[in-house]
C-alpha cells in the first residue's frame, strides 16, 4: 500500500458509496482527490457495490486514492424492498385505492407494525449490517498502513458510527461529517429517524438515536457540518460541541465544467439531483406554473423542463401523471440518474436552473454550488428565513416561497427575457474559494492536522 499511497500521513475515509458505485458521495470523492496535495493520503472503506454507468475517470485514474471495498449485510428492510409490490408492505395510500373501508384500516394497521419492526431491524439505518465489516477492515487497515486520523461520513449514520467504533478500537481521532442533520430535523426530509419504510416514530425510538448520536458526538475529535443552520441546531442540542464544529460546505469542482458546451436543440430549464418526496409540492407548483406559461407563450413552446437525477419510482409516477394531466408530457423529461458528467452538462446547457428545498431551513441543498460554478440563473423554491435561500441570492438567484400560478408565469418570463440570447459562464469559484473543492479538500487537511496534533 506504502506504493499507492505516496504521503506521509494517511486518513481512513468511511463512506456509503464510492466510484464507480452508482449511489458515490460526492463530497466525499473530492475530499480523496485533492487530500493528498495537502499531505493527506486518502484510504477509502466502502460497502462492495455494483456498478451502473462508466466510471468517474478522472477521479479513479488518481493513483494516489486507495480503494477497499467490504461486504455489507442485507438488513430485513432492504430484502423486503427487493419482494414484488405485491407483497403486502407498502405504503397505506397506494392499496387504499382499491380496498373497502375495513380491510383498508387492518391493511394500514398491519403495515404500520411491519414498518415499525423494519425500522428497529435499521438501526441506526439500512446500512447497519455494513458496521462489522468496516470496522474489522478498517481494524487491519489503521495497523498496516499506520494511519493517523479517521474521517466518516454520513449520512447513512450507520458510517459515522462505525467510525466511532473504530476511534475508541485504534485510538485515532475521528472527524465526523454530518452532511444532513441526524435526529434534530423534525421533518426527517431523508428518512434518518423514520427509515426506508417511514414507520411512526416513537419516542423510544428517538431516544434511542439520539443516545447514538450523541456518542458519535463525544467520541468524534471534530466534526464537520455543510451549513451554518445545521450546526447552529447541533449547537443549541449539544454546546459541548462548539470548539470542535466546523463548516465545509459541499462545494463544486471547476475541472468538472472545463469542457465544451453543448447546447441543447430545444431551450432548457433544469432540475438535476435527487429528488426526495418531501419536495413533491414543490415540483408540482412548478408544473402547473410551467404548463400555465407554455399556454400563455411565456416561455418557447418548444422549452422543455429536464428533471436528472435518482428520484424514487412512485415519486416518479407521481410526477409523469401530473405532468400527462397538465397537457404537458411532452415538455416534461423524467431522465432519472446520469453520471456526474452527463448532470453537469445539463446544468451548463440550461436557461434556468431550479432548487426544491420544501420547508425545511436547516437544509443547504448541495447542488446549489454546482449551480454556481455552472452559471445560469437559479429559481429556488425554499422558505425566505432560511440558508438556501440566503445562498440563492448571494449569487445572484432568485427566490419563491408561497407562490400563485400567474407569479411562477411572470418568473418564468422575467428569466427568458433576462437571458433569452445571453448565456453566462461559470462562475469564478477558483481556488481559494469556499465553495471550490480543493479549498474544502485544504480546510479538512487543517482539521485533520489539529485531530492528530492534539
Amino acid at each position: 500500500m506504502s506504493d499507492v499511497i505516496g504521503k506521509p500521513r494517511r486518513v481512513l475515509m468511511l463512506v456509503s458509496g464510492f466510484p464507480p458505485a452508482r449511489q458515490s458521495i460526492l463530497r466525499t470523492v473530492k475530499f480523496a482527490k485533492y487530500l493528498p496535495e495537502y499531505g493527506w493520503g486518502p484510504v477509502v472503506i466502502t460497502p462492495a457495490a455494483e456498478v451502473a454507468g462508466r466510471a468517474e475517470a478522472p477521479l479513479l485514474a488518481e493513483p494516489r486514492v486507495f480503494v477497499r471495498r467490504t461486504l455489507r449485510l442485507p438488513t430485513l428492510s432492504t430484502l423486503v424492498a427487493a419482494l414484488p409490490r405485491r407483497s403486502g408492505v407498502q405504503r397505506v395510500e397506494e392499496s387504499s385505492t382499491t380496498s373497502r373501508a375495513g380491510r383498508r384500516l387492518a391493511l394500514s394497521r398491519v403495515n404500520a407494525a411491519i414498518r415499525g419492526a423494519l425500522a428497529w431491524g435499521d438501526t441506526p439505518d439500512a446500512f447497519a449490517g455494513w458496521i462489522p465489516f468496516a470496522v474489522a477492515t478498517g481494524w487491519r487497515l489503521a495497523r498496516s498502513c499506520r494511519a493517523a486520523a479517521i474521517h466518516a461520513s454520513g449520512p447513512p449514520f450507520s458510517v459515522v458510527c462505525a467510525g466511532a467504533i473504530l476511534s475508541r478500537l485504534t485510538g485515532l481521532p475521528l472527524v465526523a461529517d454530518f452532511r444532513d442533520a441526524w435526529t434534530l430535523d423534525p421533518s426527517d426530509p431523508f428518512g434518518t429517524l423514520a427509515g426506508w419504510f417511514s414507520a411512526q416514530l416513537t419516542a423510544r425510538r428517538v431516544r434511542c438515536l439520539r443516545a447514538l448520536e450523541r456518542w458519535v458526538l463525544t467520541s468524534s475529535t471534530a466534526v464537520l457540518f455543510t451549513s451554518r443552520a445545521t450546526r447552529t441546531l447541533y449547537l443549541d442540542e449539544y454546546p459541548e460541541i462548539e470548539k470542535k464544529s466546523n463548516i465545509i460546505y459541499n462545494g463544486a469542482d471547476p475541472d468538472d465544467f472545463a469542457n465544451e458546451l453543448r447546447l441543447p436543440d430545444r431551450p432548457t430549464l433544469a432540475h438535476v439531483g435527487t429528488l426526495h418526496d418531501y419536495q413533491r409540492e414543490q415540483v408540482e407548483v412548478f408544473l402547473r406554473g410551467f404548463a400555465r406559461a407554455l399556454r400563455t407563450r411565456t416561455v418557447p413552446p418548444d422549452t422543455q423542463l429536464t428533471l436528472a437525477g435518482a428520484i424514487g419510482l412512485k415519486l416518479r409516477v407521481n410526477l409523469e401523471a401530473a405532468a400527462n394531466d397538465l397537457g404537458i408530457a411532452s415538455a416534461v423529461k423524467v431522465v432519472g440518474f446520469v453520471p456526474h458528467a452527463q448532470a453537469v452538462g445539463w446544468m451548463r446547457a440550461s436557461r434556468l436552473l431550479l432548487l426544491f428545498a420544501g420547508e425545511n431551513r436547516y437544509v443547504r441543498l448541495s447542488k446549489i454550488s454546482e449551480y454556481v460554478a455552472a452559471g445560469p440563473p437559479m429559481l429556488a423554491f425554499a422558505p425566505r428565513k432560511s440558508e438556501t435561500a440566503e445562498e440563492v441570492q448571494l449569487y445572484g438567484g432568485r427566490v419563491l416561497s408561497h407562490v400563485s400560478e400567474p407569479e411562477l408565469e411572470a418568473e418564468l418570463a422575467l428569466a427568458f427575457e433576462a437571458h433569452n440570447d445571453v448565456r453566462r459562464g461559470p462562475h469564478a469559484i477558483e481556488h481559494p474559494h469556499p465553495l471550490n473543492r480543493r479549498t474544502e479538500a485544504q480546510y479538512l487537511a487543517d482539521i485533520l492536522a489539529r485531530a492528530v496534533d492534539r
